[in-house]
């Protein structure tokens, strides 16, 4: 029974490095997707990373986004919204944690976005929790 019990702890601590990298990942990929130069070939690397039936949600407003095909549709939209470079977007992870099937990533980000009336700075925490199975996120639960 030690035995078993050892085997299961190491299979319980090998499997969240692959989640982390999968949200490691996925953060790079969604950070290239928020300046004034992104495009739809940037919103398909993120959109590489999800499973087909994935789930986004965004609690605060009420938000659910089902399946990929929407997702995009979602991501395409906001394109418009962003200023500037590469440069003027900053992710600063705080904290990233995982268990298995899950990350939990604590985000500072930085970015501009276009307002009517010229070009704002935004700064904002947030709290995102990334399920993944078979190493492609399932659902998104974006806080902030």
């Amino acid at each position: 029974m030690v035995i078993h019990a050892a085997v299961l702890l190491a299979a319980a601590l090998v499997a969240p490095s692959d989640e982390i990298h999968v949200a490691k990942d996925w953060l790079v990929a969604l950070r290239s997707t928020m300046h004034g130069g992104s495009t739809a070939s940037d919103v398909e690397r993120v959109l590489s990373l999800y499973a087909d039936d994935v789930v986004y949600e965004h609690p605060r407003v009420g938000m659910r986004i089902e399946g990929k095909a929407d997702v995009r549709q979602g991501m395409l939209r906001f394109l418009g919204a962003y200023a500037g470079g590469p440069e003027d977007v900053r992710f600063e992870v705080a904290d990233l944690r995982s268990a298995p099937g899950v990350v939990v990533v604590d985000l500072q980000v930085s970015m501009k976005t276009r307002k009517d009336d010229g070009i704002a700075d935004v700064q904002r925490r947030q709290l995102l929790v990334v399920h993944v199975k078979d190493g492609r996120i399932t659902r998104v639960l974006d806080h902030w």
